[in-house]
């Protein structure tokens, strides 16, 4: 599915930054996933383990509250872009909560914000192309 999506982002875009973020998008799919509203170890999850050795524990312990909270194949985790927007909103409430620290040690409380504020097309490709990847994980649900 990647290449047709970096084919088609090209054509659209004829920008190689722009191709290469929703390409790069299309391929977090393998990891940020629908299927994370699992309640036990995702094939996604067993990616980061692979990956990443014992880190790729904390990717379980990170999507655990998630798969807790929302029932498997619920609209709010399947329905693309809603489900995409939703995970990444899960990401950003904990990317937030352990910045505060980060923020407290380097004296600066907003540089997040500023951050996702300076990137914001940059962020925003790349969930378009982890919807993309939705996408078909939805269409192979059907």
């Amino acid at each position: 599915m990647t290449l047709p999506v970096s084919l088609g982002a090209f054509a659209w875009s004829n920008s190689l930054s722009t191709t290469a973020l929703v390409t790069a998008g299309c391929l977090l799919g393998l990891v940020i996933e629908p299927d994370l509203d699992v309640d036990h170890v995702t094939a996604s999850e067993t990616r980061m383990i692979k990956l990443l050795g014992p880190l790729g524990l904390l990717w379980v312990v990170l999507w655990h509250p998630y798969a807790k909270l929302i029932n498997h194949r619920s609209p709010l985790s399947h329905y693309p872009v809603l489900g995409t927007v939703l995970r990444y909103a899960y990401l950003l409430m904990i990317v937030l909560a352990l910045s505060i620290p980060v923020g407290l040690v380097i004296g600066d409380g907003e540089w997040l914000i500023r951050f996702l504020s300076t990137n914001k097309q940059a962020v925003l490709l790349l969930m378009a192309g982890n919807a993309i990847s939705d996408i078909g994980h939805w269409i192979m649900d059907q």
